[in-house]
């Protein structure tokens, strides 16, 4: 992917409480390694000071063509963290 891409990636989490933290794909040229949309999520996530237990729900959008598909990543990564009610919404 370029930095210049459209239709990255995105993930939205949803707190017990009913808070929701999102993240997106952030990709520089200058830079590596990009971070992928989750950790955007789970970094704003714990600077506003929850746990990820907190978590009941997370979705990701994505391309379903898109040359990087980050679907495996966050569902494990979540799953591991303790969430299990995961949705992923495919754009055209």
């Amino acid at each position: 992917m370029r930095p210049t891409a459209t239709r990255l990636p995105g993930v939205a989490l949803e707190l017990k409480d009913g808070t929701i933290f999102s993240g997106s794909y952030a990709e520089n040229a200058a830079f590596n390694p990009t971070l992928p949309p989750l950790q955007g999520a789970l970094n704003l996530l714990s600077l506003n000071g929850y746990d990820y237990p907190a978590i009941q729900r997370a979705i990701l959008a994505e391309k379903a063509d898109a040359a990087l598909i980050q679907w495996d990543a966050t569902v494990a990564t979540l799953k591991a963290l303790g969430c299990h009610n995961i949705e992923r919404v495919l754009l055209g």
